[in-house]
């Protein structure tokens, strides 16, 4: 392995031939291991993003692009892409706040943001998250 933790190419051919063998059971493991080594997230722990998640509400109004900062990244071993766990803070106009954890595939994640606070503001059905900074 190289110092950034990727495989080398050498170390990669040597897994490749044991897909190749009949024999070798494994194989859905040993080739998510090949890609985890040989890929990376496009992505870094503390990047914010806008997120969307009609199925979550915070007080009542549903998470359409709101701000949130990637705490985790994962994979799943029946996938080759990357998964995030977005922190969002929300702040409501009457002062209740809360800090909730939304999800995210690579893919999802394209408009970049400073952090990853939201106000909520007004009442009704076209209630919009707003940045703020603190």
């Amino acid at each position: 392995m190289t110092k950034k933790g990727l495989l080398t190419k050498s170390e990669r051919t040597v897994l490749e031939k044991l897909l190749n063998e009949s024999d070798f059971k494994g194989k859905d493991m040993l080739r998510h291991l090949i890609w985890l080594n040989t890929t990376k997230p496009k992505y870094q722990i503390g990047d914010c993003f806008k997120v969307t998640d009609r199925s979550q509400r915070f007080f009542g109004v549903p998470a359409v692009n709101v701000n949130g900062r990637i705490k985790k990244i994962f994979t799943f071993k029946t996938e080759e892409v990357y998964h995030y766990e977005l922190e969002v803070f929300v702040l409501n106009k009457d002062g209740r706040e809360t800090t909730s954890s939304m999800f995210a595939v690579e893919e999802e994640l394209k408009t970049k943001t400073k952090n990853n606070r939201n106000a909520i503001v007004g009442d009704g059905k076209y209630t919009e998250s707003l940045e703020f900074y603190i």
